[in-house]
């Protein structure tokens, strides 16, 4: 009787580099479960993931330091997502699985023979060279979402803008969620909601900064995270992985960069005029900035554009079009 094939999943993630590692793994692995691929997903992390809520079951463990264990699993199919692997290590992957896949943002290093995965808004304007063994997936096409938003109703653009979203990652590591509700009280009328995640510090100020217009989210798990879009007029977000799922609803969204590693997911997105950027954490102008694209998108005619513009750039199938390609090459 043949068994499944089976893939193992190596990311990192934590409190200091944040969570879209974890999440957009978890999304391949939700695919590749579908498409009946036995999945191990082992996280090189800290201790504020021990928490997450994961509908995916992990083992935390340093692999980088650890991974000749990686290696005893009898799997066929290693997907890596990592900015700190080394190139040996990858090369190592290659020469000891079926297939070895390789998620990219940046072209990071020359990867060796697999599959390269780069689903970024600005993948196709990279410099990736063309080598024997080496095939590319490449655009918004192959953008990992995780299962909840593979499917979605089209938004209801309001012509009154009554709500606002507040989400700034999992760990806020800039500090922003206090100064921008601080920022947003002269705004009467319009409820904001707080995505709180497991690696945030700063709750105290957070509900120090809280009035009675404010609701803090503790904690949401994906579906909790799009009915909070579906039902926003506006968002405030930072500028990484949390992008593409807003693009994915249509929610107009004004973006903060929070992280160096941001700054290509901002052009690439500003080019596509989904949405409007208001600089980054240690801009002396951000708190204006935010404010006038506030104003700027209390216009319906521009929210309604903004909108298309998102969900223009990505479907939803990104993972589920990864799993199928892992296949095609196992066949």
């Amino acid at each position: 009787m043949s068994r499944n094939m089976r893939a193992i999943i190596l990311t990192e993630g934590g409190k200091h580099i944040g969570l879209g590692h974890i999440y957009r793994c978890e999304a391949i692995i939700q695919a590749l479960k579908k498409l009946s691929i036995d999945c191990t997903f082992i996280i090189n992390g800290d201790s504020s993931i021990a928490d997450l809520i994961l509908k995916t079951d992990f083992t935390l463990k340093n692999w980088l330091m650890d991974y000749e264990s990686i290696f005893n699993t009898n799997s066929d199919v290693v997907v890596v997502d990592s900015y700190h692997a080394p190139l040996e290590l990858l090369k190592k992957i290659t020469s000891e699985s079926k297939l070895a896949a390789f998620l990219d943002d940046y072209n990071r290093l020359e990867y060796p023979p697999g599959l390269v995965i780069n689903s970024s808004i600005t993948a196709r304007q990279l410099d990736y060279k063309k080598r024997n063994g080496t095939e590319y997936l490449l655009g918004t096409k192959y953008h990992p979402m995780r299962a909840e938003f593979w499917e979605c109703k089209d938004k209801a653009i309001n012509h009154q803008v009554k709500e606002v979203l507040i989400t700034l990652g999992g760990s806020d590591m800039q500090n922003l969620t206090p100064s921008i509700l601080n920022l947003l009280l002269p705004r009467t009328g319009i409820r904001k909601k707080v995505v709180v995640g497991k690696g945030f510090s700063n709750i105290s100020e957070i509900e120090k900064a809280a009035d009675p217009t404010c609701e803090i989210i503790w904690f949401p798990d994906a579906a909790e995270m799009k009915k909070l879009m579906m039902e926003a007029d506006i968002a405030i977000s930072a500028a990484g992985q949390t992008l593409y799922e807003l693009a994915r609803i249509g929610l107009p969204t004004i973006a903060i960069g929070v992280a160096d590693n941001q700054n290509s997911n901002v052009k690439g997105w500003q080019s596509t005029d989904f949405i409007e950027f208001a600089g980054w954490w240690y801009d002396p102008d951000l708190k204006e900035n935010i404010l006038n694209k506030f104003d700027h998108l209390m216009d319906f005619t521009i929210r309604s554009k903004k909108s298309e513009a998102g969900t223009a750039q990505i479907d939803g199938s990104g993972a589920l079009q990864i799993g199928r390609q892992i296949i095609s090459r196992m066949a």
